[in-house]
């Protein structure tokens, strides 16, 4: 047993070791970074609390909010908004496109995407105005396509970073050309594309490389490792998160080493290594909490339930599932919530619990309609957006021909024009919403219908299992009652002839006092007196008094009374156990213990028995342990014992577990959910 556990604690210490090395390692580099931050800030508070006009104060600002968008957002926000007072205050339109741009990036890093993206195309407009550096638009470009690659919209989101790419030839700017690439990259990977990702990616690399930009080539690795995981290299894949690992570690770049940490905790999983991937994924969820990255929280936290699920956690896979289905709903994004609706059902059903995996396959089938209706809301801004576009320019033309031709009646017909265009506009506008609506309508019939059938077949599981539960409760309450017959027949009829034989015995003895040194005679009083005894033990099996009379708890100790006057060391444990049971579920319970510790004594060979019952968080535990010689569950049939012992927890609505170890033991643990006690009785 020693030399298994210190086989089992050899890897699992190598590995511990390692992970010390490295967080000593991240500890005294993000240490040094942490004292050279505090000073970076400290004087530019000091710079914002001597400046004696806005003027002065206007580029700590900037700077504050800028640093703090990368470590803590409240704080960004907050410099960002005081920025972006200061900047229209002194109308200037450089600071003016600056702070949109800042806000625009926070909202994008909170989830908020339409904030964002009004910031920055208002950010995108300032900077236009500046023609002698129009290298200002890339940053907003560039973020336009982020926005749109993150909320779906790919083809749009390559426009954008086209355009971008364009731009930077144009002004022949090389730094952040392996930036644009990459998220080219990322495009083109939730496209389906991996293998053109992962080229378009070492592309990036190479470029990042060339400029000498170290910024971006934490992300570009993350990135290409995602690429080759999905096209099955999981050891390149590996190599390329540990690379972005150590980057994000050395700069401090919390959002990034938790991105790392989710990639390495996949491959793990791949590689079956689960205890790796547990921890990996903990800590990327736990830096994902401290950040408030909302969207990321919500992946992190369906990578802990596949991770958990994987691990044999089923608890656990519930309890992270169910923390993160208020932030899908709160986020609104209609993927996500349905794929934490879709791990929640999948969860229920392997608890066994089919009215909880209804009501989560039914939640996501009303997720289903929201985003058809989150598209249909989408096409209409669109089609808004194209409108204001055209409006704005045939506003412009009309402005060009007053000043040219000045002339009322021209541009008072254009006007005329221009209402007519907007009528049809609105009309066509119209038309297209209501054949829309109407399709709506349809598949919204359809889903009902669906969702109808869905009810009515859980309407019949449910039918089917009650009658199951019914027939089941009757056969064990006729089983109860022959006990009991039984019990009487053997106690009030061969029990008291036994007793009556016994008593002729002892008459016969007194008038012929010769026979009670003859062997045979004593030979058969003995008997007798065993067949007295056994008859009273038979009786007493199969039905207690020391049950109806002191409880459940006094009856377990007579059980296991014979067993200690065997010579078994035998112990009986109680947690919480003062809550007063139904008296079936009493004898229930008592059935199942007995059963358990029958089968020990006949077949374990076992010295030791361990009982424990215990009630916690409204269930009922029972655990049996022995010390006896184990035995292979996957090539054991169910005997007459176990079926029994099956029916029995089916019946209480529980669930039964054996794990067995050859020569070491056998732990069998029962558990009974307590809101099933009053079903049971009745």
């Amino acid at each position: 047993m020693l030399s298994i556990l210190s086989e089992m604690r050899s890897p699992l210490n190598t590995m511990i070791r390692g992970i010390t090395v490295v967080l000593l390692f991240i500890c005294l580099n993000r240490s040094t970074l942490i004292a050279q931050n505090n000073t970076y800030v400290d004087s530019l508070q000091t710079a914002i609390g001597d400046a004696k006009n806005t003027q002065d104060s206007i580029i700590p600002l900037r700077q504050l909010a800028r640093y703090y968008m990368r470590y803590d957002l409240k704080l960004s926000r907050l410099y960002t908004g005081m920025y972006y007072k200061a900047a229209y205050a002194l109308h200037d339109s450089f600071h003016q496109a600056v702070a949109n741009h800042y806000f625009g990036l926070v909202n994008r890093l909170e989830s908020n995407y339409s904030d964002a993206l009004k910031h920055f195309q208002d950010a995108l407009l300032l900077f236009q105005k500046d023609t002698l550096r129009p290298e200002n638009g890339l940053g907003p470009i560039f973020n336009i396509g982020v926005v749109y690659q993150t909320i779906g919209d790919f083809e749009k989101a390559l426009q954008y970073f086209y355009r971008e790419l364009d731009l930077r030839n144009q002004v022949s700017m090389s730094q952040g050309y392996g930036n644009t690439l990459n998220s080219i990259g990322v495009t083109l990977k939730k496209m389906g594309n991996y293998q053109q990702a992962r080229d378009i990616y070492s592309q990036a690399l190479e470029k990042c490389l060339e400029a000498g930009d170290s910024v971006d080539l934490s992300n570009i690795y993350n990135n290409r490792g995602q690429a080759r995981e999905l096209m099955g290299d999981y050891v390149g894949a590996l190599d390329d998160y540990r690379l972005s690992l150590q980057i994000d570690t050395k700069d401090g770049y919390k959002s990034g080493i938790a991105s790392s940490y989710e990639s390495m905790s996949r491959i793990y999983l791949n590689f079956n290594q689960l205890d790796s991937a547990r921890y990996f994924a903990l800590e990327a969820y736990q830096i994902r909490q401290d950040l408030g990255q909302l969207q990321e929280l919500i992946q992190s936290g369906h990578n802990m339930v596949e991770v958990s699920l994987k691990t044999g956690r089923l608890d656990d896979a519930w309890m992270y599932a169910e923390l993160t289905t208020p932030k899908c709903n709160q986020l609104g994004l209609p993927d996500l919530v349905m794929t934490n609706y879709a791990l929640l059902a999948d969860i229920y059903r392997m608890k066994g619990d089919p009215l909880l995996e209804g009501e989560a396959l039914r939640a996501q089938l009303a997720w289903k309609d929201s985003l058809h209706n989150k598209q249909t809301h989408e096409a209409a801004q669109n089609l808004q957006i194209r409108y204001e576009t055209k409006e704005k320019e045939h506003a412009l033309a009309s402005l060009q021909n007053e000043n040219e031709l000045n002339n009322l009646l021209i541009l008072r017909q254009r006007k005329w024009q221009l209402t007519l265009l907007i009528a049809l506009g609105l009309l066509t506008f119209l038309l297209v919403l209501a054949v829309r609506f109407y399709q709506l309508k349809i598949e919204s019939h359809q889903l009902k219908r669906e969702q109808d059938q869905l009810i009515e077949k859980q309407k019949i599981k449910d039918i089917e299992a009650e009658n199951k539960i019914l027939q089941m409760n009757a056969m064990l309450r006729g089983e109860e009652a022959e006990r009991l017959r039984i019990a009487k027949d053997l106690h009030d009829g061969l029990g008291a002839l036994l007793a009556t034989v016994k008593f002729h015995f002892a008459s016969v003895q007194k008038k012929i006092q010769v026979l009670s040194d003859l062997k045979l005679y004593q030979k058969a009083n003995q008997l007798l007196d065993n067949a007295c005894s056994e008859v009273r033990r038979i009786a007493h099996n199969m039905m207690p008094d020391a049950l109806s009379k002191l409880g459940l708890i006094q009856a377990l100790e007579d059980l296991v009374e014979a067993l200690r006057l065997e010579g078994y060391k035998v112990t009986v444990e109680t947690i919480n156990m003062d809550q007063q049971l139904p008296e079936e579920v009493e004898l229930m319970v008592y059935r199942i213990v007995q059963e358990l510790i029958n089968n020990i004594s006949k077949h374990a060979k076992a010295d030791t028995i361990i009982v424990q019952l215990s009630i916690h968080d409204q269930q009922l535990t029972i655990s049996v342990e022995d010390d006896g010689c184990g035995f292979d569950i996957n090539r054991t049939t169910d005997g007459i014992g176990l079926k029994n012992l099956r029916s029995r927890v089916a019946y209480l609505g529980g669930i039964l577990e054996i794990d067995s170890v050859d020569k070491i033991g056998t732990t069998t643990n029962v558990v009974i959910p307590v809101p099933l006690y009053s079903m049971a009785a009745n």
